[in-house]
């Protein structure tokens, strides 16, 4: 009989830790969705183009330098030195 307590308890605590992994595995799915649609909109944001900008910038410095005298590579290409920080959207 003494063993009847101990086998109780035992279930007891089985069943509640099958709970507490079952309430974890349905925050855990609620949290992964809710970063999943955060990156979505991040993403849609980046890819829209705001009213507000005319153009892009690069493009608006592009026609600002087209009036300098630059320099050229010997194939002839212009070197425009702010163009390894140019970021195309792809």
């Amino acid at each position: 009989m003494a063993a009847e307590p101990g086998k109780e308890m035992r279930d007891q605590a089985q069943e509640l830790m099958t709970q507490g992994k079952e309430v974890a595995a349905e925050y855990y799915e609620e949290g992964r969705n809710q970063v999943i649609a955060w990156q979505q909109q991040l993403e849609d944001q980046v890819r829209e183009k705001p009213a507000w900008l005319p153009e892009e910038p690069w493009r608006s410095r592009l026609k600002r330098l087209a009036g300098r005298k630059t320099r050229t590579t010997p194939r002839g290409d212009p070197i425009l030195p702010f163009a390894s920080r140019l970021h195309f959207a792809s």
